[in-house]
């Protein structure tokens, strides 16, 4: 694009002066975009209220259990004790992990490994939400 003032001055309405209606989405799209990308998953906005227990245990039981519980399911894992010993069995085990839980799944993504499960990234979410609102973990063993 040339810095001709001719080519610039035909974007804009003579009749109003101000930029198109086509600029004005496209910034509007790019404000957007940029202000949904800068936010952590952790902090998007919603009610962490609206997700339970009984919700993230579901969660637990389909993306993390088959690895995650004293005796492994996962094919690769049977015989073998659970990966990094992250028993993940009750409510009380997914709150002492918390902290683990939010780095690996929530924010890095990188657990299921492989996303195996097909985790998907509204429930990543949900579950930030749910670790965020709990009171701070006790100290993992």
């Amino acid at each position: 694009m040339t810095g001709d003032p001719a080519r610039r001055e035909s974007r804009i309405d003579p009749a109003n002066r101000t930029p198109s209606n086509r600029q004005a989405i496209r910034r509007a799209c790019a404000a957007f975009l940029i202000a949904m990308c800068s936010l952590p998953a952790d902090r998007v906005a919603a009610e962490s209220s609206d997700v339970s227990d009984d919700w993230v245990m579901t969660m637990v039981h389909r993306h993390c259990a088959m690895c995650h519980s004293e005796n492994p399911s996962h094919t690769t894992l049977l015989g073998q004790p659970p990966p990094k010993g992250v028993v993940l069995e009750s409510i009380e085990d997914v709150r002492r992990f918390a902290p683990r839980i939010m780095e690996m799944v929530v924010r890095r993504k990188v657990m299921p490994f492989g996303n195996e499960t097909a985790m998907t990234d509204a429930d990543r979410i949900r579950f930030g939400q749910w670790i965020a609102a709990q009171d701070p973990p006790p100290p993992q063993r």
